[in-house]
């Protein structure tokens, strides 16, 4: 791809990135802090996420709409730059767990172990015992069963019980934290 082509599907994006960093570096200067230091938090946090990207290890995470973007990059570097004002070694250690975390490459939600249970792994005799031991309330009973036995997704069982997706999403978590308490 040469550059004008390239120049015409990114450039949105270049404009936005440079709008953000030059505005980090002005929220940075509002804080007093240094020139270099500004600088090497930016490059220790930029650096790690453009080279993943470019090697194909991990996707750099964005939001859809540009202003949640936008404010998730400013206060990331609004804590770098308190860190630095602390200490610099710890400021760039910081500066790249930020970027690992933010390149997908160590998800959050890898840590968390409720969060990839399969319920159609489940046995009828699995099913009777957490039905027993987790002490469910009737919504997390409703949802638990369709899930379980039914074998419905996520977006089935909610429509099925008539709640909101936030609702079903509060429900789920509180099941499958009762289900890994009875393991």
């Amino acid at each position: 791809m040469d550059f004008v082509s390239w120049w015409k599907k990114y450039w949105l994006s270049v404009l936005f990135e440079a709008g953000a960093y030059t505005l980090s570096v002005f929220v940075g200067l509002a804080l007093n802090v240094d020139w270099e230091y500004i600088v090497f938090a930016m490059i220790t946090f930029i650096l790690p996420r453009m080279t993943m990207r470019n090697l194909k290890i991990g996707i750099p995470k964005h939001y859809k709409r540009w202003y949640f973007c936008l404010l998730w990059s400013i206060l990331i570097f609004i804590s770098l730059f308190f860190v630095v004002k602390t200490s610099l070694p710890l400021a760039l250690v910081s500066a790249g767990f930020c970027a690992i975390i933010l390149s997908s490459i160590a998800d959050v939600e890898d840590g968390l172990q409720y969060k990839k249970f399969d319920y159609s792994a489940l046995t009828k005799k699995e099913i009777a015992y957490y039905m027993e031991e987790c002490n469910f309330t009737d919504e997390e009973t409703q949802y638990f069963k369709l899930r379980a036995a039914f074998h419905k997704s996520h977006v089935e069982t909610y429509i099925a019980m008539s709640v909101s997706e936030s609702k079903a999403t509060r429900i789920s978590n509180k099941v499958i934290e009762k289900i890994v308490k009875a393991k």
